[in-house]
């Protein structure tokens, strides 16, 4: 299961690990994929009460790129503000919070089918419990192609 993991590296990255994770899988193995499909709202935001301060966050989202970009900070209850900081992949810069590349359903499934699975669309795991995800978000049920 990869959940919320695609679309975090670089392209060449996320083809990379699902590359290995075919390698990993046995002839019957399966693997399964949730991901966004939709960019976020620009100035999309939120806030939580969490044990010893605040969570906030704001999505920014570049349709020219398709990177959605979350910038979550937690504020502690003595004031001090921490920032999240994501530098993996030094050729994407260094940047504050989170950069998402969004795949549309067609490209991430022609890039599982150039690796050598076959992917079908099965039911979102949290649309019982959020009907709306269904426009969003999918999952994919990828197998060895044959």
């Amino acid at each position: 299961m990869m959940f919320g993991i695609v679309g975090l590296m670089s392209q060449e990255g996320d083809r990379d690990l699902l590359e290995r994770a075919r390698r990993w899988l046995r002839p019957d193995g399966r693997l399964l994929l949730d991901f966004d499909i939709e960019l976020a709202a620009n100035g999309d935001s939120g806030s939580m009460e969490v044990d010893g301060g605040v969570y906030q966050w704001t999505w920014t989202s570049d349709p020219a790129t398709r990177y959605n970009h979350l910038l979550p900070e937690f504020e502690a209850s003595d004031g001090t503000i921490y920032e999240m900081h994501d530098p993996y992949e030094p050729e994407r810069g260094d940047h504050k919070g989170l950069l998402r590349y969004i795949y549309s359903i067609d490209e991430l499934t022609g890039m599982l089918e150039d690796i050598g699975f076959t992917a079908a669309q099965v039911p979102h795991y949290l649309s019982y419990v959020l009907p709306d995800l269904e426009d969003d978000s999918y999952m994919l049920l990828c197998s060895m192609g044959g």
